[in-house]
């Protein structure tokens, strides 16, 4: 099971700062030697963007507290696809269970 952990960003420029928040992202992952299995930005709207990363489910709980996502999902490992089953039911924060 992976984790995927996402920021969301609105406004006008949305996708411009979601992209931005990626290469931070992925800096912290190359600083902290984190295994990032994807990364990526999706734009929800012309006002509303999202980043993300996918790690193993492992990693979340750490990753949690250091760079502090918005919004954490369970996935399938073979489909990437999202299994409804959200991390606060892993770790018990409610505000993981937010979803879009």
């Amino acid at each position: 099971m992976q984790a995927k952990l996402v920021w969301n960003f609105n406004g006008e420029g949305a996708l411009k700062t979601a992209e931005h928040h990626l290469i931070h992202l992925k800096e912290y992952c190359q600083r902290e030697n984190v295994e990032a299995l994807e990364y990526g930005t999706e734009k929800q709207n012309d006002f509303s963007a999202l980043s993300f990363m996918i790690v193993d489910k492992d990693l979340a709980a750490s990753l949690r507290v250091s760079l502090k996502p918005h919004q954490g999902f369970l996935v399938d490992s073979i489909k990437q696809s999202f299994s409804f089953v959200f991390l606060h039911h892993v770790f018990g924060y409610s505000h993981f269970s937010y979803c879009y």
